[in-house]
């Protein structure tokens, strides 16, 4: 169990690592995320991020976690995180949303973001790479 240093909120003690650690992640070797890994990742990046008041990082931090979601085929997963987005809808964000619905080949749940592209090419962009990610990390 992981104990609560100072400067971490208190959702981020629940975390199976200080953020300090995190970062040695990201170094010459190859670290794999488990699922608990990202799910902790994300919790103590989105208490940074609402503790500094920013809606920017928070709104594209649940797009990467849908993604990852996706990948994953992770429906549970998805579907929290997708109803995240869907909240931010009516918003700056709304393309987000139906980016997330687009990578699962799912229904677009807003009809507010207008796509420069017809919206079935913007799709299968879309879906596209979770197809080519997912074949590539092998599940």
């Amino acid at each position: 169990m992981a104990t609560r240093s100072p400067g971490r909120s208190a959702s981020s003690a629940r975390c199976c690592r200080p953020v300090t650690s995190w970062f040695a992640c990201i170094g010459p070797r190859v670290w794999r995320f488990t699922a608990d890994d990202i799910r902790c990742w994300a919790d103590v990046l989105r208490a940074e991020i609402r503790t500094a008041g920013l809606l920017a990082p928070e709104a594209l931090l649940d797009l990467a976690l849908a993604f990852h979601h996706a990948v994953r085929d992770d429906v549970p997963g998805y579907t929290a995180v997708a109803g995240l987005l869907e909240q931010r809808a009516g918003g700056d964000y709304a393309y987000y949303a139906d980016i997330a619905a687009f990578m699962t080949g799912r229904p677009a749940p807003s009809a507010t973001a207008r796509w420069i592209e017809d919206e079935e090419t913007v799709r299968a962009r879309w879906r596209e790479l979770v197809t080519v990610r997912r074949a590539l990390v092998r599940l």
